[in-house]
Formats: structure tokens, C-alpha cells, sequence
């Protein structure tokens, strides 16, 4: 039992090894695509794993502070060599494989140090806790370059250690919108009028992710349904319309939750679901509705802060007089294709 047990510790030991391994070659491989923005969720994988090591860390935070580098932000790049610096004291940057900006500044910071920088004043360069031991003293220069640096950095797997808020995006779509309201009035199934009841939408909205696989949206959506106003007013199935007191478009406004399903490079398959609230203009009066939602996804990478998504939902609406005037109209289905841009307004 003894020798059972050492084995299973040893192989779970050596997975999750290689999987700290896998996650920072990923990031590796997104940092030297020009995806900086990815790599702190990346690196975050290694260095949440309890396995993780020193050198492991140290890897992670020399590629963290070049994607910072890279993204303008002095600071948090700042911050990474500290923590670097910290974790290996006799760390020297690689002169030919590093940007010279980098090389600088890590040896700006060491010159700090050695210049007697006090653990407090370490402390505060940075928002949260940062894990620095100050060596004593601290050579000019190493013998030889840590392997940190001559050792090809791995790659990563996502969802690095979450944040209160992690980024904020804006996003933008357009696509198609279906009206399954005529419950086969003119067509044999919801299905066969599906392309017959379709109408452009628009969807504007904001995100906010709570770390890289959960994040919350607020959504606003116009919808053209031109079937509303053809079909309606057509009796017995639906009552008098007065079509130039009533609108063509409902108005939605969703919050939603959404989960990554898993990591894919570079897409990301999402689902999501959450509530909306919808607004119809009929017979000159204003209608409201509420109801579920539910949909699925899938973003990829379209620069630096920017990605493109594709999606469908469907949305139930309750009472179904918020949308048309049919007798019987206790719900009605609303479903929309989009494809979209988000762009990340910060980090």
C-alpha cells in the first residue's frame, strides 16, 4: 500500500509538473504572437498550482513582466521583476533574447535594491502583496545567466488567479433576430417560418470578467421583426392592429452570465444565460415583458485588446402581449444570431 501510494503521488507530482510546463509554453507561444493581454491569465494557471516551483514562478513572472512591457504598462511590468527578483535573487536577464527596455529595467530595479530598498518600500510599488526577499547581499552579478532566462519559456493553459475584475469590454454585434410568435398561424411549424419571420438586430453592450472563465454582461439589443405588424391584426388569431401606431422593433435589455466551457487556442466556446427584459410599442401603447435567456458561444483573438465573436440565443418572453396581440399569447420565443467585436478597455 506504501508503494502504491508513493507512485500515485509521484505521477500526480509529475502531471501537474507538466501541466505548469504546458500552461507557460502556452503563454510563451501567445506572448510571441503578439496576444500580450493573454499571457497574465495563462501564467496565473502555474503559478495558482500548489505544485508549482520556484523556478516554475520565477518563468512566470519574467514572462509576465515582458507582456506588461510590451502592453506600455511600466508599472505592473515593474512589479513582475520584483516578484521575480524575489523568487531568484541572482536572476540576470539575457542581453541578445531580451528587449533592451527590460534588460534596463531589471537591472535598474536590482541597483535599487542593492541600494538598500526597504521591504516596506518594496511593498508599496504595487497594489497587492508582492512576495520579495531582499538577498544580502545581492551579487552584481551573477556567474553565470539563470536559467530562467536561457530556458525556452512553456506554454500555458488559461485561467490564471482570479480578480475582483479582471477586464472591462466593451462589445458591439449585428445579426439576424426570429420571431416564433405566429405559432404556425401561416406557415405548418415554427421551423418552416423561420426564415420568413427574420429581421436584422443590432446588440450594444458591456462586460465585465471576474477572472478569465466567468464573466457578467449587460446587453442592449434593437431588433427589426417586420413580421410583427404582417402578421398581427388578422383575425380570429389576433386582434384589431392600428400598424401606424405600432412598431416594427423590440427594444431588450439583458444581463446575463457567462461561462467559458473550456480554454480552446485561440477560440474560446462560451455559454451564457441570464434575463431580459423586453419593450414593444402596440396600438400606441408601450409594452413590457421579462423572461429567461440562453445561448452559446465562441470568441477568438482579433489583436491586442480586441476579439471577435459569433453567438445565438433564444429568449422566452413573459406575458406574450408584450410582444404581439395574439388571444392566447401567455409567452413568445425571440431567438437572434450575432457575430460581434469586444474590445478590452483595461487589463
Amino acid at each position: 500500500m506504501l508503494v502504491v501510494g508513493l507512485l500515485v503521488a509521484a505521477s500526480v507530482a509529475t502531471a501537474r509538473a507538466q501541466d505548469c510546463d504546458a500552461a507557460l509554453a502556452r503563454a510563451q507561444d501567445r506572448y510571441i504572437a503578439g496576444a500580450y493581454e493573454e499571457v497574465e491569465a495563462l501564467v496565473g494557471s502555474c503559478l495558482a498550482a500548489p505544485s508549482n516551483t520556484a523556478a516554475d514562478s520565477a518563468r512566470a513572472f519574467r514572462l509576465q513582466a515582458l507582456a506588461f512591457l510590451r502592453l506600455g504598462d511600466l508599472e505592473a511590468t515593474t512589479v513582475e521583476v520584483l516578484k521575480l527578483l524575489g523568487t531568484a535573487p541572482t536572476y540576470e536577464p539575457d542581453r541578445i533574447r531580451d528587449p533592451p527596455a527590460y534588460v534596463g529595467l531589471v537591472r535598474f530595479i536590482r541597483a535599487q535594491l542593492q541600494a538598500g530598498t526597504s521591504q516596506q518600500a518594496v511593498q508599496a510599488w504595487s497594489a497587492e502583496p508582492v512576495p520579495v526577499r531582499l538577498p544580502a547581499p545581492i551579487p552584481q552579478r551573477a556567474t553565470e545567466a539563470s536559467s530562467v532566462s536561457a530556458k525556452p519559456i512553456p506554454a500555458l493553459t488559461p485561467l490564471g488567479p482570479a480578480r475582483l475584475v479582471s477586464g472591462i469590454r466593451l462589445e458591439g454585434g449585428l445579426g439576424a433576430n426570429h420571431y416564433g410568435g405566429e405559432r404556425g398561424v401561416n406557415a405548418p411549424t415554427w421551423f418552416s417560418d423561420l426564415a420568413d419571420n427574420a429581421g436584422v438586430g443590432l446588440q450594444l453592450g458591456i462586460s465585465v470578467e471576474a477572472n478569465p472563465r466567468i464573466g457578467f454582461a449587460f446587453v442592449y439589443e434593437a431588433g427589426h421583426y417586420p413580421t410583427l405588424l404582417r402578421l398581427q391584426g388578422t383575425p380570429p388569431d389576433f386582434e384589431p392592429l392600428d400598424r401606424e401606431q405600432s412598431s416594427k422593433w423590440l427594444h431588450q435589455g439583458s444581463a446575463l452570465v457567462r461561462v467559458v466551457v473550456f480554454q480552446g487556442d485561440p477560440v474560446r466556446p462560451y455559454a451564457f444565460a441570464g434575463v431580459t427584459g423586453t419593450v414593444s410599442r402596440l396600438n400606441d401603447a408601450t409594452r413590457v415583458g421579462i423572461g429567461p435567456r440562453i445561448g452559446v458561444g465562441a470568441e477568438g483573438p482579433a489583436g491586442r485588446r480586441a476579439s471577435v465573436f459569433v453567438e445565438g440565443q433564444g429568449t422566452v418572453v413573459f406575458s406574450g402581449r408584450a410582444v404581439d396581440l395574439a388571444p392566447r399569447s401567455a409567452y413568445e420565443l425571440l431567438s437572434a444570431l450575432r457575430i460581434g467585436v469586444r474590445y478590452r478597455l483595461t487589463r
